[in-house]
């Protein structure tokens, strides 16, 4: 898919169907300062959205992680619903948890990208070279991994996927989730394990009320 110079103006050639014409000034803004992601973009400008995140390559206009993606979202995802949130690793990078919400429920966030069948991988282990050692609230399982007694750590643990830029939410209490558990595989389907948990934020708030 050749890039074809005229002037200022980049031309995307989409094997012939159409030129898209959109300068590096313009993508910056659509996409750093009203962060549209490319999908919106794409649709905006009638065409696949391949070829926005293509053209955003060529002007070296990058994502931030889908971590940094993520974490503001989910933080007005809360505040939309009534909730005091305060984002923990603002001053400290290395608090175990993500959010405090009202003071009271500690929130980590997991992120995932997505398998092609539709579920979201999460692991709950990390391998014996990274030199963990165990404490309080991490343990080592008999295969060598490391594990984080979540239930130590945080009240909840919402699960992201995060496929398309459609993002979906898993909000698990830290005690479901056991202390052997070493892998977390959920979807929106019905049949699966975790689907109760599926875009299910009044956990937080029935904890809140007990």
């Amino acid at each position: 898919m050749p890039w074809i110079c005229r002037s200022k103006f980049p031309i995307l050639k989409a094997q012939g169907v159409y030129d898209l014409m959109i300068s590096k000034e313009t993508l910056l803004e659509i996409f750093i300062e009203k962060k549209m992601t490319d999908t919106e973009i794409a649709n905006l400008y009638k065409v696949d959205r391949t070829h926005i995140v293509h053209q955003r390559k060529a002007f070296g206009i990058t994502k931030d992680s889908l971590r940094d993606q993520a974490i503001p979202i989910i933080g007005q995802k809360l505040i939309s619903q009534g909730y005091t949130v305060k984002y923990m690793k603002e001053d400290n990078k290395t608090q175990n948890i993500d959010f405090l919400v009202d003071e009271d429920s500690k929130i980590k966030v997991m992120i995932s990208k997505g398998l092609n069948d539709g579920r979201y991988m999460f692991a709950l282990t990390t391998q014996e070279k990274h030199k963990n050692i165990e404490s309080d609230y991490r343990v080592q399982l008999t295969n060598g991994r490391f594990r984080i007694l979540y239930s130590k750590v945080c009240d909840f643990i919402i699960f992201v996927g995060i496929r398309h830029d459609k993002y979906h939410y898993w909000i698990i209490p830290a005690e479901d989730l056991g202390d052997e558990l070493q892998t977390v595989a959920v979807s929106n389907s019905p049949q699966n394990r975790f689907f109760k948990y599926y875009d299910n934020w009044n956990l937080i708030k029935s904890r809140l009320q007990s």
